[in-house]
């Protein structure tokens, strides 16, 4: 009876494939920087680089304080569209734009979401 090889080793080797599953999509910097990595420890470390240098932008600062606010509207969003859907002309049109912002805001301030990870 043969023993499974350790979890890292098949990790390294689905990331492996990974890359060269997307190398026809990739311009070659963009696949020379990603065999760069190298280890799923570097792309962890990437990611959070990544993540660090996305929180310092602008818009996601703005976003993160805006947070508060955007989740007691989203809490309230299925009332709003059912109230507005009793009158749609023009209402429809100013809350489906404000429906718009805040599905982009919580993607924006959470990107996580993105990676589907749950950790932080």
């Amino acid at each position: 009876m043969t023993s499974a090889p350790p979890a890292e080793v098949v990790l390294q080797g689905i990331w492996k494939d990974a890359i060269e599953s997307f190398h026809s999509n990739l311009t070659a910097s963009q696949y020379q920087r990603l065999r760069a990595i190298g280890s799923l420890d570097n792309l962890r470390d990437e990611l959070a680089r990544g993540e660090a240098a996305y929180k310092k932008r602008t818009v996601p600062r703005l976003l993160a304080r805006l947070d508060p606010f955007f989740k007691q509207l989203k809490f309230f969003s299925e009332a709003i569209t059912i109230l507005v859907s009793h009158e749609p002309e023009i209402a429809a049109l100013v809350w489906g734009s404000i429906y718009v912002v805040l599905e982009v805001s919580i993607c924006h301030t959470d990107p996580n979401v993105l990676l589907g990870s749950s950790s932080h």
